[in-house]
């Protein structure tokens, strides 16, 4: 499930961090905005958005979690019975359930709706179950001799109709695997029309994967919304690619067998778009490997194994047609690090894990588990010669985080040793509304210190889920000390279902007073659609702020939304042919059903064209992005585009022509691109109601290549932005490779901001540049993160008045004439919990403050308070300071 943290924090950070760049040059204490402002309650819009806008509002945090990868299981002597039950808590027959064991084990139920899984060892596991159409989980335990059977709810899933066409001619492909990748990879083949359907999957993002025969495969991530009546439809268009090959050598030269090598496309999200569980190839005796298609574009080749650490190659463009061989990939020399587990008395820990994570970037590099032997001893091979975060946890207790640096050869000949001292409890009990236990409701957890919300700790903690027993009651174990904010949701009702999610939480103390949660069952929501001519939309999709969004096809418009928690909502009308259409301040109240009537869909304009080339022949197969036109300075990438800036793309046939419908009146940013063909320029439309015919000739383009540092070291995992005030929402954005390195093709001419943000330590660093970008050449940068000796605490005063309960504090170097821009570091301040930079270096500062709230969207982007900036001198010494800000007003 998605929910508001470390990728939300970070892109909204990035804006928050430019928009408070225009005001620095104020006098300290003014509000920082290019100028005095007019009035003091005028607000600044902040466009840079999350992700996943549907997550604002959610208020769970989350970050870029990465998928723990466990290392091999060894032969255990537990067993794990499992109930799956349908709806109506039936027994279901032939159900299939998932474990995440290492290998991944799958079974089916038996008439009486149970299996056991044997051999396994004392550890956290997630399970799974799907049948037809329904889901269930992922639910977390931790297995021991005193586990009970546990039970699986299945609900309705959303399900997925996907299309596979041929690039180009747009001729159906029968035949083509389609795979969703979830915990394990369900697959469907297409029929002669071209099309698979993929039932019971999890909401949220996922990867869909498309082989067929003759074609490169192609791998696309998507976002899957909630359970819904009609299932969602997504087309993906397939196309001959070209073979490539390689060589994987150690760190002396000599060729390495045995290990797997997977492509890498670059992508514009932070989640990995392959794995080498199911993408990869591996290398022969003479450390060669090849794949016979892969489709034109730009890759990094990563070779990995469990005894090796992870290597990579360099950025490069893959052509149409033409085979690229000779790529290099060298291993480093790999890490190896041990330890024991000890409990708070001293005494080993049998069967205790212990998780590892690269602590920098902020995309998937490094997640590995490991189970300690009976005498709580772990052995980890194949680890880079990197900064590491580890963790232990056990059933009743865990650690606190320890960073170890491999880089340093002492370090992987001590033993490490972790303390179990997290041994905090939280009791409670849910009850529905009416006072009755909720037997086996789904019970959330999140520590609401600022701390907890870091990629780093998200990722090795992991999710904070239970189940409560048949008469409600629950427990949560090992828990750091400190206020957790607590949520329940019925039986069944799954982390990534966050309609179900949607409701305020309650803090509870470790070691206090038993909590109590209330499950609201909530009401619903009706309504009807029409368009302005009163004709119903062929397809539409009904998006719930805070939640996925539900599809609808067909029929006379109409839709329900059922379960919506009480409270006030608002409400996206999204589809094509017509303005997203905004329904804000409907009431919701528990078991009431809400009419919010008959809701118009304006048509909009108009606009349609076509892609040429510089001679004047029509383009295939182009891609034309349009949205309104950007306000202030940033990227807005994700749902955010598409919901709030009307981002819409569209592909052209055969003729090189290309459709637009229901475009707002408002000024519009357009352009068009083709991965061999180039990009045209940056076109902006005027405002206005008329319908539009515009062609669009593509040019030829320049490449972008950088690395990013921090302390002369590569960043692996670094978010890396490029933004053009001239484009269309969406964004630019990619990741570093383990080598730092980073590269976008395809770029139009012109004058672009990179922005590299990483994460070390719970702190994200945000360091940024300006580049030209010419037709035909290659611009290079570098951006690197400064490493000092100095921690600076920001702790808040009391303030008068109505204070927020959370603020965002940037520390940002001031620029210097002539130098290059200056970094920032971001952390989150609240009344209790300070907030942390680290590795500072001395020097001038400029500290800003600003309030964490969520205001009402609006047609242009969100509004935000300004940030207020003063002043700030890091000293050489000592090397721990502190300073008092108040908290922001309200």
């Amino acid at each position: 499930m998605k929910r508001l943290g470390l990728v939300v924090l970070g892109l909204v950070v990035l804006g928050a961090i430019l928009l408070t760049l225009r005001g620095l040059n104020a006098p300290a204490g003014e509000e920082p905005a290019g100028g005095k402002s007019a009035s003091p309650e005028r607000k600044t819009r902040v466009t840079v958005r999350s992700q996943n806008v549907a997550s604002r509002g959610m208020g769970l945090a989350e970050a870029n979690t990465l998928p723990i990868v466990p290392d091999k299981d060894p032969e255990g002597s537990l067993r794990l019975q499992v109930l799956v039950l349908d709806p109506q808590e039936l027994p279901v027959a032939d159900a299939t359930v998932l474990l995440d064991s290492n290998p991944v084990r799958s079974a089916r139920t038996e008439k009486d709706g149970t299996f056991t899984f044997t051999g396994l060892t004392p550890r956290s596991y997630q399970l799974e179950a799907r049948h037809g159409s329904l889901q269930a989980g992922p639910l977390s335990l931790w297995l021991s001799e005193r586990s009970e059977p546990l039970v699986l709810h299945l609900r309705p899933a959303a399900s997925l109709e996907v299309e596979v066409v041929e690039a180009g001619s747009r001729r159906a492909v029968p035949g083509a695997v389609v795979e969703a990748r979830t915990q394990q990879p369900r697959s469907a083949t297409t029929d002669g029309s071209g099309r698979a359907l993929l039932q019971a999957l999890p909401t949220g993002r996922l990867v869909l994967k498309v082989s067929a025969k003759g074609f490169a495969p192609v791998w696309q991530q998507l976002s899957v919304g909630q359970a819904s009546p009609v299932p969602q439809r997504v087309t993906v268009a397939v196309r001959s690619g070209a073979a490539v090959s390689g060589t994987v050598v150690d760190a002396r030269g000599a060729p390495v067998s045995g290990v797997t090598v997977t492509p890498v496309p670059s992508t514009q999200s932070l989640q990995m778009l392959t794995d080498a569980r199911w993408d990869g190839t591996v290398t022969d005796a003479s450390g060669r490997w090849r794949f016979e298609q892969l489709t034109a574009g730009s890759y990094r080749f990563e070779a990995s194994s469990p005894q090796r650490a992870t290597g990579s190659s360099a950025p490069l463009t893959l052509e149409e047609d033409r085979e690229t061989s000779g790529i290099t990939i060298t291993l480093p020399e790999p890490a190896r690090l041990m330890g024991q587990v000890l409990d708070d008395r001293g005494e080993p820990v049998p069967h205790a894990l212990v998780r590892v994570a690269i602590d920098e970037g902020m995309s998937r590099t490094l997640a590995r588990q490991v189970t300690c032997d009976q005498r709580g001893e772990f052995v980890m091979e194949g680890l880079p010669q990197r900064r590491l975060a580890l963790l232990a946890l056990h059933e009743q207790a865990s650690s606190i985080i320890r960073y170890v640096d491999l880089s340093q050869e002492p370090v992987q000949q001590e033993k490490v040793l972790l303390v179990l001292n997290a041994t905090e409890v939280i009791r409670g009990r849910v009850e529905f509304s009416n006072g009755q236990p909720a037997g086996e409701a789904v019970v959330q957890a999140e520590l609401s210190s600022a701390r907890a919300r870091g990629r780093v700790e998200q990722t090795l903690r992991g999710q904070l889920v239970t189940q409560a027993d048949p008469a409600g009651r629950f427990e949560l174990r090992g828990l750091q000390p400190g206020t957790y904010l607590l949520r329940a949701a019925p039986p069944g009702t799954p982390p990534q279902r966050r309609l179900a999610w949607l409701v305020p939480p309650v803090q509870a103390e470790t070691g206090g007073r038993e909590a109590v949660l209330r499950i609201n069952l909530g009401g619903s929501i009706q309504g009807q659609v029409r368009r302005d001519d009163n004709s119903v939309p062929e397809s539409f999709s009904v998006v719930l702020r805070g939640s996925g969004s539900i599809p609808y096809g067909g029929g006379d418009g109409r839709f329900l939304l059922q379960g919506v928690p009480e409270g006030s909502h608002t409400l996206y009308i999204t589809g094509p042919g017509f303005i997203t259409k905004t329904v804000q301040d409907i009431q919701v109240q528990e078991g009431k059903e809400t009419n919010v009537g008959v809701v118009v869909l304006q048509a909009g304009r108009r606009l349609q064209g076509q892609v040429l080339r510089a001679n004047g022949t029509p383009v295939a197969d182009a891609t034309v992005s349009i949205s309104q036109a950007m306000k202030g300075s940033g990227v807005v990438v994700g749902t955010a585009a598409e919901l709030d800036y009307g981002l819409q793309q569209a592909r052209t046939g055969a003729d090189g022509r290309f459709t637009f419908a229901g475009l707002p009146i408002t000024p519009l940013q357009l352009v068009g691109e083709h991965p061999q063909e180039g990009r045209s320029e940056f076109v902006q439309i005027p405002a206005g109601v008329a319908a539009l015919e515009m062609n669009l000739r593509l040019a030829a383009t320049g490449q972008l290549e950088g690395t990013v540092l921090s302390g002369g070291q590569p960043v692996s995992g670094a978010l890396v932005m490029v933004t053009n005030p001239g484009a269309p929402a969406g964004g630019t954005t990619g990741t570093t490779g383990t080598d730092g390195r980073f590269r976008f093709d395809n770029l139009a001419p012109g004058t672009y901001m990179v922005v590299a943000v990483a994460d070390s330590s719970g702190s994200q660093q945000v360091q940024r540049t300006t580049t030209t970008i010419q037709a035909q050449q290659v611009a290079r940068v570098e951006l690197e993160f400064p490493q000092g000796d100095v921690t600076v605490f920001v702790r808040a005063q009391p303030a008068e008045g109505a204070s927020a309960t959370s603020a965002r504090v940037i520390l940002m170097g001031k620029a210097q004439p002539g130098t290059a821009a200056p970094p920032a570091q971001v952390q989150v301040l609240t009344p209790v919990e300070p907030a942390r930079f680290t590795a500072v270096i001395p020097g001038d500062y400029n500290l800003c403050v600003s309030p964490m709230t969520e205001a009402p969207p609006t047609d242009g982007g969100t509004t935000a308070p300004r940030s207020k900036c003063n002043p700030f001198t890091v000293s050489q010494q000592p090397s721990l300071q502190e300073v008092m800000v108040a908290m922001p007003q309200l």
